[in-house]
């Protein structure tokens, strides 16, 4: 039986059933095709009662089900994704019994439920937030995110503060889970942070924790704990670095590397001779040059990795050319070979050059620049060049070539101020 029909801004035609889902027919009248899905938790499109159709945005379908929400169809791919009900966020959706979709003159998009009226308002693409729920047995299972690790699959590694490792495929459905378990700390991570991972040349993951380093398969089956001769195997590590066969570790017990892939070999540990301006090192970065950076709790410092030549650079608050704090929570190197700095109470330094004397020279973006919070969590590049910043309060896009930022906030559709990664 069917239900609604509904013509797209291509001219296809998609037809809602009461029990068999939606199909999709060509603006020429071709056969129609079923839209497939099948998500984590069973649910199937191709099985559910079908109520309205809208389409939210230029290549984006919304299906409203009945008491299974929302499912969003990108036009194109044909892929699918679950907008449900969640008690614990107050912004999603009151019921999953959707009964009417509808887009206004102004691109609002209205949806009658259940159990009442839900207002969508597409302000911007760029960020699409996904939440975390303690003890959910699907999708994010916490809210305290620490790390992220991209794989070649597609896949993607998140760490968090006490539930291990979650693992999720190119559709954004959790494929596997790294479990803690405190009695098994040889054989399965501690249920302590994961602050960083570093991705080796086999696919394997180095995975940084505060109670030491792990090391397992691409696949996420197998872990175990790394003992390194001559170094603390339960030390908190906080930031990892592969180049090549020498991973760099840096922790609160200073910065050190080894060849992975020779641990029982005798002599690896190479601590740094020369001092850092502090132990506590929270970020690393390689140059274009070779040259390694390293950010503490209290400066930053350029390692050369040939000579194992330390220079230090301690913060000058009242320089305008100088590091603007000394807590340097995250580096990054853009296109361009320039190094990024991102502080916490001196929003972000770019390293320009150096002056006669050979001392470096940094431009500041602070408040004054449209900076939303000079506490600065974490930089990224994105494939066009741009910079973007996480801070205590809202995310940050800063174009490198002019150093303009634009800030996101909650209206912007950002319903989380702060972020770690």
């Amino acid at each position: 039986s069917i239900r609604n029909i509904f013509e797209d801004s291509t001219g296809r035609i998609w037809v809602a059933t009461v029990r068999h889902g939606v199909f999709v027919m060509a603006a020429d009248g071709s056969a129609a095709r079923a839209i497939q899905e099948v998500t984590a938790e069973g649910r199937r499109l191709q099985t559910e009662g079908v109520n309205t159709i809208a389409e939210v945005n230029p290549g984006e379908v919304w299906i409203g089900t009945y008491s299974q929400g929302i499912v969003t169809i990108n036009m194109t791919t044909f892929r699918t994704r679950r907008i449900l009900h969640d008690a614990a966020v107050p912004s999603s959706l009151p019921d999953d019994d959707v009964w009417a979709l509808f887009r206004d003159r102004s691109g609002i998009t209205w949806v009658a439920s259940g159990r009442g009226l839900s207002r969508y308002m597409p302000q911007q693409a760029a960020i699409t937030t996904i939440f975390g729920v303690t003890g959910r047995k699907s999708g994010i299972s916490e809210d305290a995110l620490l790390g992220i690790q991209p794989m070649p699959s597609g896949d993607v590694w998140l760490g968090f503060s006490r539930s291990g490792v979650a693992i999720f495929n190119s559709l954004g459905v959790r494929s596997g889970y790294l479990q803690p378990d405190p009695l098994r700390t040889e054989t399965a991570l501690p249920q302590k942070y994961v602050w960083d991972f570093a991705l080796g040349a086999h696919g394997e993951v180095f995975t940084a924790t505060a109670q030491g380093l792990y090391l397992s398969d691409s696949a996420g089956v197998h872990i175990t704990k790394l003992y390194v001769p001559g170094h603390d195997p339960n030390s908190h590590i906080v930031s990892l670095l592969l180049d090549k066969d020498t991973l760099w570790v840096g922790g609160k017990d200073g910065l050190w590397h080894f060849n992975p892939y020779s641990l029982h070999k005798s002599g690896l540990v190479s601590p740094t001779v020369a001092p850092l301006t502090d132990k506590r090192v929270r970020a690393l970065v390689l140059d274009h040059d070779g040259s390694l950076w390293i950010g503490t709790e209290n400066g930053l410092n350029r390692l050369d990795t040939s000579s194992k030549q330390i220079e230090q650079i301690l913060p000058e608050t009242a320089n305008p050319s100088a590091l603007s704090a000394g807590y340097i929570a995250t580096l990054l190197i853009d296109n361009r070979g320039r190094l990024w700095v991102g502080t916490s109470g001196g929003g972000i330094n770019i390293l320009t050059g150096r002056d006669a004397k050979g001392r470096p020279q940094f431009h500041r973006i602070g408040l004054e620049d449209g900076l939303p919070d000079i506490n600065v969590d974490k930089l990224i590049a994105d494939t066009n060049g741009r910079i973007w910043a996480s801070t205590d309060d809202g995310t940050a896009m800063i174009d490198p070539t002019t150093f303009a930022v634009q800030s996101l906030g909650r209206a912007d559709g950002q319903p989380i101020a702060n972020y770690w990664v």
